[in-house]
């Protein structure tokens, strides 16, 4: 992979703490974005598991483990250190 721009975009996906917050796309080693990379943590969540083992195999993890247990091991690759995405409504 491109480290130097993926150690940059850990940096920036380590601030992203909504579900609306977007996240900085990886390189593959050819210097191209991942191909179908989330934009967002919200959009994170929406993946399948086709999508989530597609995305983990692009950073040469194994994909292994149930939807919640890929999208954590995803969110721990790229820099993400919000693991929810639960939006606390305003007291009434």
């Amino acid at each position: 992979m491109c480290s130097s721009h993926n150690a940059l975009a850990i940096t920036r996906n380590s601030h992203a703490n909504t579900p609306a917050s977007r996240l900085s796309a990886f390189r593959t080693d050819d210097n191209a974005v991942i191909p179908n990379f989330p934009p967002t943590i919200h959009a994170l969540h929406r993946l399948t598991h086709e999508a989530l083992d597609q995305l983990l195999n692009s950073l040469g993890v194994v994909p292994a483990g149930t939807l919640v247990e890929k999208q954590t091991i995803l969110k721990y690759h790229i820099g993400v250190t919000v693991m929810s995405t639960h939006v606390p409504q305003p007291a009434e």
